[in-house]
């Protein structure tokens, strides 16, 4: 082996969301660990909204957080505003979202990176990877990375991260630019053609994605007199159950909505947006569209909200969630300027589309591993998934588990049944992706049981990167959990409750009082004295304990029924379905309930309505949990 050549033990190509779990959950584990990106300023970068969490989103943040990855700690540490979503929904579905200043997340994700033990960067560009022959002279440093700078690594592990960056392509109206994104300084930044090249040469079968991202507006140009504030929740909600409470500067977001006049402008001008004139003909996000599809494909909406975020305490710019698009600058300012509150805006960067490489995740295995290249990993968007979330859940199980196969010990696989994270990985390689992949949490058939309160619990003794920490605050939880339910089961009366003393009257236990609704929580003194965190839990799951019985006996139910027939079932009159899944049905005509299930975007409780509305055996009773 030469000696002029760089070694280790896993080698991470790319610097965003999934390149940096990946990698600081690899050198977490002890490997001697490698990130590859062309600049420092690559480090953390929120190329589109700056904002983490979300419905589903911050269950993955959760489970990331629960096995000491970084991203939702981060997010906390750079937060500006922070709401609990879903909030008149049922526990087991609520989210907390936060908006980040920009520039103080990257900042950061840096120092994060800089000061994580084990870790080295490298400023360099991609010029090929090649896998060796395995023999006793490679040591099982199988991969040889090479740079641009003719620099060689020898390495035993690949994690590719790449994002837009694999042959991406902007687009603003009639211009076109081969780049991965623009710079905040407007001009765009070089692609990754050589990724696309060696992915090809190893018979990866490659599609288009697309996805875009709005334009950034200069705050002092706006009218906020006529929007809509809307403030942070006042105790600041966080991702990281292990994050300090909130004590920096908090910003108020904005609510404006589009007018007519806009539909008018995009209608008069759609011939002129790439995406409806054939020169995108790539695939977008459904739960992202672009404003020319709200208004082309939900024309009897006359308005559409749109939501102002700040970029960062010290910046002057604004973000118009909802607002990306493929319009030429001309176009966007012209619809922007039909905006309440907007009638005088200035732009910094215009929005664009831009579309991009990805392979088919089926490829690989249930640790993101390629099934035929071993020791090769891929996460993020490259595998058609969308979202930072999504991307940093990735990362942290390709890092885990490439350190490993190093090590040539047994792989640590998210199930289905234990996290958000791995009905991520299972959705990605046994069913593909016909379109960027987002999370949601009607994907899980266990997502009462799989809620961000008790993540700590549930991998935090099995996940092989956790630290001393979050197995002493799990140890805690658990005898704290069990000390309530003891509390629980005891039995008192209502009067007993009302007047705290014991009166003679029949009495049932405290729990069968809390789900009667005769009662809540705050009732019982004896509950109290507990940390919140902890009686949240114990409250989510005391109200829940019927529907969680209830869900374990639909996956029972559905196990057994999967060869029930429905080729005879007409979706479209089946109520309860999105559109988005009677569609998928009636193009893909499933024969029976298994088809239907690997079928991407099927949910659980599709599943269960159409089982319901099949009633091939009207002895079976079918309870849903919607």
């Amino acid at each position: 082996m030469k000696h002029n050549i760089e070694i280790y033990d896993v080698v991470v190509v790319g610097a965003g969301h999934a390149g940096c779990e990946a990698s600081t959950s690899s050198a977490r584990c002890g490997a001697k660990t490698l990130m590859i990106t062309s600049s420092i300023d690559d480090i953390g970068v929120l190329s589109c909204n700056p904002s983490m969490g979300g419905i589903g989103k911050s269950h993955l943040l959760a489970e990331i957080d629960a096995c000491d990855g970084i991203s939702a700690k981060i997010a906390d540490m750079s937060a500006i505003h922070s709401r609990r979503l879903n909030t008149r929904k049922g526990l087991a579905v609520q989210a907390v979202r936060l908006q980040l200043d920009r520039n103080l997340y990257r900042k950061n994700m840096k120092l994060e990176i800089q000061n994580t033990e084990n870790l080295t960067v490298i400023y360099s560009k991609l010029q090929n990877i090649k896998r060796q022959k395995d023999d006793e002279k490679t040591d099982g440093f199988n991969w040889v990375v090479s740079l641009k700078n003719k620099q060689e690594v020898f390495c035993k592990a690949v994690i590719i991260t790449v994002g837009t960056f694999s042959n991406g392509v902007i687009y603003q109206g009639e211009e076109k630019i081969e780049a991965g994104r623009f710079l905040e300084n407007g001009s765009p930044q070089e692609n990754s053609k050589s990724i696309s090249s060696i992915l090809k040469d190893m018979d990866f079968k490659l599609r288009r994605f697309k996805t875009g991202t709005p334009p950034r507006l200069y705050k002092n140009s706006i009218d906020f007199s006529k929007l809509e504030s809307q403030k942070s929740d006042v105790d600041f909600p966080r991702l990281s159950t292990f994050s300090s409470p909130h004590t920096g500067p908090v910003e108020n977001c904005f609510i404006t909505h589009t007018t007519e006049e806009l539909n008018n402008i995009i209608q008069n001008n759609i011939d002129k947006a790439p995406m409806y004139n054939g020169t995108i003909k790539s695939i977008g996000a459904r739960y992202c569209p672009s404003i020319e599809d709200k208004v082309m494909k939900f024309p009897h909406n006359k308005s559409h909200h749109i939501f102002l975020e700040p970029e960062g305490i010290n910046s002057n710019l604004i973000y118009p969630n909802g607002l990306s698009t493929s319009f030429s600058p001309k176009i966007q300012l012209q619809y922007l300027r039909s905006i309440p509150g907007l009638e005088n805006v200035k732009v910094d960067q215009f929005g664009y589309a831009i579309e991009y490489d990805v392979i088919d995740p089926t490829r690989l295995n249930n640790i993101l591993e390629d099934r035929i290249y071993k020791n090769l990993f891929f996460a993020g968007q490259i595998n058609g998934t969308s979202g930072y979330e999504e991307a940093s859940a990735q990362g942290l199980v390709a890092g885990i588990n490439a350190v490993k196969k190093c090590g040539k010990r047994p792989s640590f696989v998210f199930e289905r049944t234990n996290s958000f994270i791995g009905v991520l990985v299972d959705d990605l390689i046994s069913i593909g992706v016909d379109e960027p992949y987002r999370m949601f949490t009607a994907r899980s058939e266990h997502r009462l049981t799989l809620r961000p309160d008790n993540a700590v619990d549930r991998l935090s003794d099995i996940c092989p990167s956790v630290s001393l920490d979050r197995k002493f605050y799990s140890d805690m939880k658990h005898k704290q959990l069990g000390l309530i339910k003891a509390i629980l089961d005891k039995k008192v009366s209502k009067e007993e409750v009302l007047n705290q003393k014991y009166d003679g009257q029949e009495r049932k236990s405290i729990r069968k009082w809390i789900q009667s609704g005769t009662f809540n929580w705050n009732h019982f003194l004896e509950l109290s004295k507990f940390p919140p965190e902890i009686q949240f839990t114990a409250n989510v799951e005391t109200l829940y304990e019927g529907y969680i019985k209830r869900q374990e006996l639909d996956k029972i139910l559905l196990k057994k029924q999967n060869n029930t027939r429905i080729d005879n079932v007409d979706f479209s009159k089946i109520k309860g379905l999105s559109n988005e899944v009677q569609q998928r049905l009636i193009k893909y005509k499933p024969k029976n309930l298994y088809q239907m299930s690997k079928l991407s975007g099927i949910t659980p409780v599709a599943v269960m309505i159409v089982l319901k509305a099949s009633r091939v055996d009207s002895s079976i009773k079918v309870d849903l949990i919607l």
